[in-house]
């Protein structure tokens, strides 16, 4: 689904997966973002690095959790400071 320039040109923009899931992005001058809630996105195990060092060249600080009893997971702030986790898929 594209994003019209107008739509851009007011900081709309919005991402979708291969499933057809969506991420609907604005950009909202006054916005704060909240201390605990976050977003939660899983991709596929073999795509987690790749999306590790896109997230890295593009300047955002990730920090990788592994644990045996839970999936492999990425923590980091959006440029906006939300925070996101981006989960392995098993």
């Amino acid at each position: 689904m594209a994003v019209t320039d107008q739509q851009r040109a007011m900081g709309v923009n919005w991402f979708e997966g291969a499933d057809g899931s969506q991420i609907h992005l604005s950009e909202d001058p006054d916005h704060e973002p909240p201390k605990r809630a976050h977003v939660a996105v899983v991709c596929a195990d073999d795509e987690l690095p790749e999306v590790e060092q896109r997230l890295a060249a593009a300047g955002i600080k990730v920090r990788q959790v592994e644990n045996p009893d839970i999936r492999t997971f990425l923590i980091l702030k959006d440029p906006s400071g939300n925070r996101w986790e981006i989960r392995s898929a098993t």
